[in-house]
């Protein structure tokens, strides 16, 4: 049976789950991701991500996260050690980050509730 991340849970976050606490790199990307992830049935959320994310990435810690058509990618700098995840775990995972009150900080939370949730259109 698969471990299901918990609020009483104290280990630190992965550097995947760290890698999607960035968002999408895109001005509001984080919050439309929030939105989504509350609105819309899984399939389509996983479908979401995978256009709002789009092609790019960002260096982090020792490495890099990569990201396109197939999902997120992430390797070190001075190794081969690579790890791919599809759109479908990436959702999962948010969605899980989001379930434990992980996702959002303070600030993310303050302009939510200021401006009420981003409603999507598929």
């Amino acid at each position: 049976m698969e471990h299901q991340i918990s609020m009483f849970d104290t280990e630190p976050l992965t550097e995947f789950q760290e890698a999607l606490l960035h968002g999408s790199g895109f001005e509001g990307g984080k919050h439309r991701i929030y939105s989504a992830a509350l609105q819309l049935p899984f399939k389509n959320f996983s479908s979401f991500l995978k256009k709002e994310y789009g092609i790019g990435g960002f260096s982090f810690k020792d490495g890099f996260v990569d990201y396109g058509s197939s999902g997120i990618c992430m390797w070190k700098f001075r190794s081969d050690k690579r790890s791919d995840y599809s759109w479908n775990e990436v959702a999962k995972a948010i969605k899980q980050l989001i379930a434990t009150d992980m996702y959002l900080n303070e600030k993310d939370k303050n302009i939510i509730a200021k401006q009420g949730l981003c409603v999507i259109k598929e």
